[in-house]
């Protein structure tokens, strides 16, 4: 999940110096209780607000530009397991696991 935008943390932070009750500025933000008191104990100790990096590595496996490319092959091998699909993959295209390769498939409705 992505974080909040910036724009959001410093409405959050601006509505509590204005005096909103913190519980009350959750409400008015749809945002949790503890995700109001993480950016006004942010914003009093001087640290930036901005959303922090997804830590590791971007995801460099089944991009969506890749889809057409799977969809033939798991036409044209109708026949071969998840484990063989994924060989077939890393030798043509580099990393893959069983368990992402099965749910790209799950999420492209091919099963």
């Amino acid at each position: 999940m992505r974080g909040y935008s910036l724009d959001l943390r410093q409405r959050i932070v601006h509505a509590v110096q204005e005096g909103m009750s913190q519980a009350d500025v959750a409400r008015q933000f749809q945002v949790s209780r503890s995700t109001v008191e993480r950016y006004w104990r942010l914003h009093r100790q001087g640290q930036p607000l901005h959303p922090r990096p997804i830590p590791g590595s971007p995801s460099r496996v089944l991009q969506p530009e890749q889809h057409a490319v799977l969809l033939r092959q798991l036409e044209e091998h109708a026949d071969w397991t998840l484990a063989e699909h994924v060989t077939a993959w890393r030798a043509q295209h580099g990393p893959l696991s069983v368990t992402t390769l099965w749910r790209r498939i799950q999420q492209l409705n091919l099963v």
